[in-house]
């Protein structure tokens, strides 16, 4: 990210980044757009955007969102889960995670 912010403070350059990790997004953009569902679901700063409601509706996330100089820090709770069926996977680390099951393949 260095090298990106460097590129961007250095020169006349737009720097447009698709990152899924929300938290590194809210830290080093200065402009955000969520999308839920193949729409623009909100845009704007992430001191504006990245709210708790947000992160749970687009991302299926509980989180709590913390206001920091360099943006909003974000610290993951729990998954949201409302019509899904939840399961648990062994991931790469030996840990359990939840895994969201639709109804209807169940």
């Amino acid at each position: 990210m260095a090298i990106v912010e460097a590129l961007r403070d250095g020169s006349d350059v737009t720097v447009v980044l698709v990152l899924y990790d929300i938290d590194q997004a809210a830290r080093y953009a200065d402009h955000m757009v969520a999308i839920k569902e193949g729409a623009v679901y909100a845009r704007g700063s992430p001191e504006e955007e990245v709210t708790e409601a947000l992160l749970a509706d687009v991302f299926g996330i509980d989180a709590r969102v913390e206001r920091t100089e360099r943006g909003p820090r974000i610290t993951p709770i729990r998954a949201v889960h409302t019509d899904e069926a939840v399961r648990t996977v062994e991931d790469s680390n030996g840990r359990q995670r939840p895994y969201p099951v639709r109804s209807d393949r169940s």
